[in-house]
């Protein structure tokens, strides 16, 4: 009898978890989280399709952080040579390890686009990782979060 119940009770815990979709995108603006189905990000907004089917735009100066994709994005504050931009862009969390954020970010050049790498604590930057820092210290950067780095005289690139 104890089996039988017990069985049950697996079998419809099992059910029930797997009724709860898990959210496949999230936004989070000034107004807190939205969980939704899809965003598409455009030069200075977000369209977003909730769950229940209705569509939204929300201004990119609203939002800090979404995921898209399985993809998380955040918005840092851009560096170029070693200096603060006073740019807010949103850049592709990679991966955390310490309290360290590895992120990319895709610089759109015209003649040749790139990415740039760059190691955040909180919102502080920590390592621009491009030509200016040696190859060996770049290479060990990128092992400590788990990938292999590929460097060569043009711009840095995880593998």
């Amino acid at each position: 009898m104890k089996k039988s119940l017990l069985l049950i009770l697996t079998i419809a815990y099992c059910m029930v978890g797997n009724a709860i979709m898990p959210a496949v995108s999230w936004v989070v603006s000034k107004d807190g989280l939205m969980n939704c189905k899809q965003v598409s990000v455009k030069n200075s907004k977000a369209k977003i399709l909730l769950h229940d089917g209705k569509n939204i735009t929300i201004p990119l100066a609203q939002i800090n952080s979404y995921s898209q994709d399985g993809k998380m994005f955040k918005k840092l504050n851009l560096y170029r040579d070693g200096k603060p931009t006073n740019r807010m862009e949103f850049m592709q969390l990679l991966k955390s390890r310490d309290g360290y954020c590895l992120y990319k970010y895709n610089h759109y050049d015209a003649e040749s686009p790139y990415d740039c790498y760059y190691i955040y604590k909180g919102d502080q930057l920590c390592y621009a990782l491009d030509k200016s820092m040696k190859p060996k210290r770049i290479i060990n950067l990128f092992q400590y979060f788990g990938f292999r780095a590929v460097v060569s005289s043009q711009p840095v690139q995880a593998s």
